[in-house]
C-alpha cells in the first residue's frame, strides 16, 4: 500500500511540475544531448479594422510572429494566451502603419516593455518590429526597430 501511495505521490508531482511554463523548451540539464532538438516557428496574420483593435493570441512554438494581413488603419492591443508559453521562447510583432499616426500597445499584463503606457506610435507609413523573450511570467521586450 505503501508503494502505491508513494507512486501515485510522484506521479502527481511529477505532473505538476510539467505544467509550470518556467522551464525551458528544450533539455538543458546533465546529461540531456539538446543538439538534435527541433524548433518550432508559427507565423499568425490577424485583421485590422477600423477603431482600435485588440489581437488576442496564444504563442505555442519556440519563435511566434504576429503580422496583421495588411497594414493597420489606427491603433493595435496586443494581447496573450500564456498558457503554453516555455521559458525563452520568443515573440514577434511585425506592424506596418497605413496613412496617418497609429499606435501598438503592449498591456503591462503580458509584457514588460520601457514605453509610457506600453504604447508606442508607429508613423504613417512606416514599419515596426517589436522582439520579446519570455521570462517564466511575461514577455520582456528585447529589441524594437521601427523604420525611419
Amino acid at each position: 500500500m505503501k508503494k502505491i501511495i508513494t507512486l501515485l505521490f510522484l506521479v502527481a508531482f511529477t505532473i505538476g511540475a510539467n505544467a509550470q511554463s518556467t522551464t525551458s523548451r528544450f533539455g538543458t540539464g546533465r546529461n540531456q544531448d539538446n543538439t538534435g532538438r527541433v524548433t518550432t516557428f508559427n507565423f499568425i496574420t490577424t485583421n485590422d479594422a477600423a477603431g482600435n483593435d485588440t489581437l488576442f493570441v496564444t504563442p505555442n512554438a519556440w519563435q511566434t510572429n504576429i503580422m496583421p494581413s495588411s497594414a493597420i488603419t489606427d491603433s493595435v492591443n496586443v494581447k496573450l494566451n500564456l498558457t503554453r508559453c516555455f521559458l525563452g521562447d520568443n515573440l514577434r510583432v511585425l506592424v506596418t502603419k497605413g496613412s496617418g499616426a497609429g499606435a501598438v500597445r503592449f498591456p503591462s499584463t503580458y509584457f514588460i516593455n520601457d514605453a509610457t503606457a506600453n504604447r508606442y506610435t508607429v508613423g504613417a507609413n512606416k514599419t515596426a518590429i517589436f522582439e520579446f523573450v519570455f521570462t517564466g511570467a511575461k514577455f520582456m521586450m528585447t529589441n524594437k526597430t521601427v523604420q525611419p
